[in-house]
């Protein structure tokens, strides 16, 4: 029998078979399902809450009363308008931000007392704001240099104009020779001008939004390179079982019943990695689209390779039904798909490369 009937032949017989048609149209439903939700969720920044309350103590007092003072108003603003990976939300009251917390709504909360910035200027640092965590919370840390990094922002500089003014070897001559408003404008200039430390973004912030949705997706491409191994194994188990006909027992035979599985999986990587948004690593363009194509093609091509080298070796069936659960298993934990191992243990670099889901997310 000719290769290409051969080949043919064998795709009629993986469509006819139900299990890989439901597959085929569940895999397309799948993504327009995930891409409905992310388009629902139009912020899918970490929420994080806060509350403005007149004593941390108290959990069950309202914000409803407090007299906000000019600092605390400008905190607010900066807070709710901010553009982050962290979305701001204020609590009405205290009791409301610790049930947000609790039930896992918000990575965690923030009680800010009213007079936050009096106690700052006074020299009280210590145990001013009261921070709200669940076990879950794993981003607190984070957060909270974000949180000093917008009090920063108001109370840097009228420290340095209370420094100048009361502690420095010129605060003799306020106002005569400088005022606040001079003060002001100095600082202004020598934040802003690059003279100071800073960082610098190339890419708008908002390109860095990473919510649930791209955390689940995140260890989809080496899930579908093992995946398309694991359909390569498949095909060689039929190949096995058609060999102990002596007329199938043919190279030709073996490479036609490794590729086609194989191929199926190829195609089902690619519509679910393109029909699902935001997957780490994959860029959603037309360029993206045949590059990552380019690299599934030769992923395969190194994958049927290998069966080929594989079957070759080990005549037996059952050897095979022995040693190829472990062979995947050991490219889910050497392979850098859900964790990279090498970060922690750099000698198990080179054995990851024995794993040939490595090298498709290389």
């Amino acid at each position: 029998m000719k290769p290409s009937r051969l080949f043919a032949l064998t795709i009629k017989q993986y469509l006819c078979s139900p299990f890989l048609l439901l597959l085929l149209i569940a895999a397309p439903c799948l993504c327009l399902f995930v891409s409905q939700r992310q388009a629902q969720n139009t912020d899918d920044r970490i929420r994080v809450g806060y509350c403005i309350v007149a004593d941390t103590e108290d959990t069950d007092t309202s914000r409803t009363g407090i007299s906000y003072d000019e600092d605390i108003l400008w905190l607010i603003n900066a807070l709710n308008d901010g553009e982050s990976l962290f979305a701001f939300y204020e609590s009405s009251d205290p009791y409301t931000l610790r049930a947000d917390v609790a039930r896992g709504s918000v990575e965690c909360g923030y009680l800010i007392p009213s007079d936050l910035f009096i106690q700052l200027r006074a020299g009280n640092k210590k145990e001013l704001i009261t921070l709200l965590t669940s076990p879950h919370t794993t981003m607190s840390p984070i957060i909270n240099e974000s949180i000093f990094a917008i009090l920063f922002q108001r109370l840097s500089g009228q420290v340095f104009l209370q420094y100048l003014t009361k502690d420095s070897a010129i605060a003799d001559a306020y106002p005569a020779a400088y005022t606040a408003d001079d003060v002001e404008a100095l600082y202004q200039k020598y934040l802003t001008n690059g003279s100071t430390f800073s960082f610098t973004y190339d890419s708008d912030v908002n390109e860095f939004h990473y919510g649930t949705t791209s955390v689940l997706t995140s260890p989809l491409r080496g899930l579908f390179a093992v995946l398309i191994l694991l359909s390569g194994f498949v095909g060689a188990l039929s190949y096995y079982q058609a060999a102990e006909h002596p007329v199938l027992a043919k190279m030709s035979v073996r490479i036609v019943r490794i590729t086609v599985p194989m191929l199926f999986a190829c195609v089902l990587s690619l519509i679910c990695l393109f029909g699902m948004p935001q997957v780490a690593g994959i860029d959603h363009s037309l360029i993206g689209f045949f590059a990552e194509s380019g690299r599934l093609f030769l992923y395969t091509l190194l994958c049927l390779l290998f069966l080929l080298a594989f079957t070759t070796l080990i005549p037996y069936r059952g050897i095979l039904y022995a040693l190829f659960p472990l062979y995947l298993i050991g490219c889910l934990i050497f392979s850098p798909i859900f964790l990279d191992a090498a970060q922690y243990l750099p000698e198990l670099k080179t054995v990851s490369y024995f794993f040939l889901p490595t090298w498709y997310l290389l």
